[in-house]
C-alpha cells in the first residue's frame, strides 16, 4: 500500500541542509544529488526542491523543465559512464515520500543490464506485470490522478508506466531496483540505511567517483 505523505516539515529532501554533501548540482526547481548504497558509480537522483509526492503530481511546466534537465544528465552520465535507466516510484514503495527519479547506469563492474524489462518479467515468472507505454513525461499526470500510484521506468527514450495496484509489498517485487539488482549479485544496495561497514567503504568510493567524474560546468 502507498504510504501516507509526509508533511513538508518531516521530509528529509525538505531539509536542504540534511543533503548538501550529496547535492552536486542544482538550479532554481531542482537538484542533482548523489544518494546512498547506489548501485554503481553514476547513480544519481533528479529531486525537484518543492515537496511533491511524485513527478505525476507535479505541474506540467516542471515536468517539461525536468524534461530538459533530464536529457542534459543522461548525456553526461552515457559520456562518463554507461546510458542510464530512469526509475522512479510514483508514491508505491518509496523510501522517502519526497518525488525523486533515479539514474543508473545500464552497464558497470559486475553487472550489465540489456533489457530492463525483460529483467523485470523473468523475475516475476507466471505474473503478469501491466504497464503503459507513454510518449512524453506530461501524460504522467493523467495516470497518476487515475491510478494514485504507480512505477515509472525510462529505457532508450521509451516511457513505461506500472500499474502497482495488484502486485503488493516493495519488498518482493524487482520492480523494487534493489531487489533486482541484489539478485543480480550485486552487494551492498538493498538496503540504504543499513550498510556494513565493509559496504559503506565501497559504497564511498563510488559516491566520490560519481561526484568527480559528473561535471556540470555546461548544464
Amino acid at each position: 500500500m502507498p504510504k501516507k505523505n509526509p508533511k513538508k516539515t518531516d521530509c528529509v529532501f525538505c531539509k536542504k541542509e540534511n543533503i548538501n554533501e550529496g547535492i552536486i548540482y542544482e538550479d532554481k526547481n531542482f537538484i542533482i544529488k548523489v544518494g546512498f548504497a547506489i548501485i554503481a558509480a553514476g547513480h544519481v537522483m533528479i529531486i525537484p526542491k518543492k515537496h511533491y509526492s511524485c513527478f505525476g503530481a507535479m505541474p506540467v511546466n516542471l515536468l517539461k523543465e525536468y524534461d530538459k534537465l533530464k536529457t542534459k544528465l543522461i548525456k553526461e552520465i552515457e559520456t562518463k559512464f554507461s546510458r542510464p535507466i530512469l526509475i522512479e516510484y510514483g508514491v508505491w514503495g518509496q523510501s522517502i515520500n519526497h518525488a525523486h527519479m533515479h539514474f543508473i547506469p545500464k552497464s558497470s563492474a559486475g553487472y550489465k543490464i540489456k533489457n530492463i524489462i525483460s529483467e523485470i518479467k523473468r523475475c516475476h515468472p507466471g505474473f503478469k506485470i501491466k504497464y503503459k507505454k507513454i510518449k512524453k513525461i506530461e501524460y504522467l499526470k493523467k495516470i497518476y490522478e487515475k491510478e494514485k500510484e504507480y512505477v515509472l521506468i525510462e529505457r532508450k527514450k521509451r516511457i513505461y508506466i506500472f500499474s502497482t495496484k495488484n502486485i503488493g509489498e516493495k519488498r518482493n517485487s524487482c520492480l523494487d531496483y534493489r531487489i533486482l539488482f541484489t539478485k543480480k549479485g550485486i552487494k551492498g544496495v538493498k538496503n540504504w540505511r543499513k550498510l556494513t561497514k565493509k559496504e559503506k567503504i565501497a559504497d564511498n568510493y563510488k559516491r566520490h567517483l560519481t561526484k568527480t567524474v559528473l561535471d556540470f560546468d555546461d548544464f
